[in-house]
Order: structure tokens, then sequence, then C-alpha cells
């Protein structure tokens, strides 16, 4: 890690959180977490990756948005939590990769991973060196993570980490429902959707 930027307290609905920005290859990362951290590691851990259309714009149509308000809420309710926000988006890679993926999406009505392989660049590429760089350096190793997605778990624990899986699902809306099901059936997302 290249620099690791003095705490802050963030008031939000979901209580107060402590940040911590750390910035790696030019790019800043922040860990938000509800505990302190020199004397209780918090179990219950969020790897959240950024979607600015679902997160700052509350589009409906992914459930990015609401993942990272359910773990915050989750993690208010412990009183205790962990959440690594990367700068990865469009699953890595990149805002004008994933404007066109969703251009492709609307206007020929493929999905997600169908519009990723039209722009030649697979569908996640995303890098949890960082978040496991994070975690050593906190000196947590034993965590509760919250994710649908199998393949974030497998990366994690591949880093040493004791990891169990803790479902965060969320209710499809109209929107979402065929991008959530892509999720489940092409990039094998644990969804329980039909």
């Amino acid at each position: 890690m290249s620099k690791i930027h003095k705490s802050i307290k963030l008031p939000t609905k979901y209580g107060v959180f402590d940040v911590i920005g750390i910035t790696s290859n030019g790019i800043t990362h922040f860990c938000l977490y509800m505990n302190d951290l020199k004397t209780e590691l918090p179990k219950l851990v969020r790897i959240q990756s950024a979607c600015r259309f679902g997160e700052v714009f509350h589009s409906l149509d992914c459930d990015c948005g609401p993942q990272l308000w359910k773990s915050m809420e989750l993690i208010s309710a412990e009183k205790s939590g962990l959440i690594i926000y990367l700068e990865q988006e469009g699953r890595g890679a990149g805002i004008e990769t994933k404007i066109d993926a969703m251009y492709l999406e609307q206007s020929e009505n493929i999905d997600t991973v169908q519009a990723f392989h039209k722009l030649g660049v697979l569908p996640d590429i995303r890098d949890y060196s960082i978040a496991l760089e994070i975690l050593k350096f906190l000196d947590i190793n034993n965590i509760r993570l919250l994710t649908n997605n199998p393949n974030k778990v497998d990366a994690i624990k591949k880093g040493g980490v004791l990891v169990e899986r803790q479902p965060l699902l969320i209710d499809p809306t109209e929107f979402s429902k065929q991008y959530m099901l892509t999720k489940q059936l092409k990039l094998g997302h644990l969804l329980n959707l039909s």
C-alpha cells in the first residue's frame, strides 16, 4: 500500500462509521468500519466494488446499491464490521466499458455477459489483491464475508483468510431481475432466482 490516509468519522443513516482511505497505484479505495480495529477485529466484512449508477443515482437495474446499504445496516446492527470499498467499476473493466456494455445491452437486447463479450472483455476481471492487503494490514484473517459471489470467496480464501460466506440477497426489481438472473446463470452467483 502506498498511502494510508488519516481516519475520519462518517455519519450515515445507518450510524457513524470510521473511514480510512488507502491509495495504491494512484487509485484510492476506502474502508468503512464500525468498531475499534485495535481492540476488536471485525468478523462481518463486505468487499464492495464501486457502482456509480446503483450507489449514487439509485439505478434500479442492478443490486449494487442495495447490497451496500444492506451491508451497512447489518454492520450497524452488530455494531461491528468492515466494508472494503474498491474502485473497480464495471466488474473491474472501468466506467467507460461499463457504459459501452450497457449501451449494447439496451440497443441489442442482450445480457451483460454477451455485451462484455462483444466488447472483447471478460465479464468479471476484478482483482481482490488490494482487499487482501487491507485485511492483512488490519490483521484480520477470519471473516464472515457478505457476498453471493463464490469467486470472491475463493479469491479471499486463496489469500490465506478463513472465510464463511454470509448471503446478501436482495429482492430484484422489474429492471434488475434479468441482470441478476444472468449473474446467477452465467457468472455463478448464488441468488436462488427462478
